[in-house]
């Protein structure tokens, strides 16, 4: 059954995606270190890459998670963060 593997990051212009461990970290390489110039959420859509390579939504992402119980239940409902899959909690 499909899992997730990581965070992500699509740029909306092309199939380049970021990966990372989570979310935060992705968009700091995004503009440290591939000069992309923030806001991020204006040039690239937020998701996760599942283990078979596909970029997915949070929202497809979430239901993939609980579906191959990957985790028991999301933790801000509907979507995936990554904290979900890390095992961190947010504030």
């Amino acid at each position: 059954m499909e899992r997730i593997k990581e965070a992500a990051y699509k740029l909306f212009d092309s199939d380049t995606v970021y990966t990372g461990h989570d979310h935060a970290k992705i968009i700091r390489d995004m503009v440290e270190i591939h000069g992309i110039k923030p806001p991020i959420d204006n040039k690239a859509e937020s998701g996760f890459i599942t283990e078979e390579g596909k970029f997915v939504d949070r929202l497809t992402a979430a239901d993939i998670a609980v579906k191959s119980r990957q985790i028991e239940k999301l933790q801000w409902p509907p979507y995936l963060y990554s904290e979900d899959i890390n095992g961190i909690k947010r504030q």
